[in-house]
C-alpha cells in the first residue's frame, strides 16, 4: 500500500505585452473556473465529498472522521 501524497497545484498564467499596441497594455490569461472560488479545497476534494455523501450514502460527520483519521485534517 502506498502512503498518501500531498501536492500543491501551481497554475501559471502567462503575461504578454505588445509593443505596437499602446491601448491594450499587458494581457494576462484568465483564471480557470472553480466550483467554490475562495475555498481552500480543490475541485477534486469537493467532488469527492459530494459523491461520497450522495452516491455512497456516507454522512458528513463520518467523512470528517475519516479525513481526521487518515490525513490528520480537521474539516469544520
Amino acid at each position: 500500500m502506498r502512503p498518501v501524497e500531498f501536492f500543491v497545484t501551481r497554475i501559471l498564467r502567462e503575461k504578454r505585452a505588445c509593443a505596437s499596441c499602446v491601448e491594450q497594455g499587458v494581457a494576462t490569461a484568465s483564471k480557470p473556473v472553480r466550483i467554490a472560488p475562495k475555498s481552500i479545497f480543490s475541485d477534486e476534494v469537493i467532488i469527492d465529498l459530494l459523491v461520497n455523501k450522495y452516491c455512497d450514502a456516507v454522512p458528513l460527520y463520518r467523512q470528517r472522521a475519516i479525513l481526521m483519521r487518515d490525513l490528520g485534517i480537521d474539516v469544520a
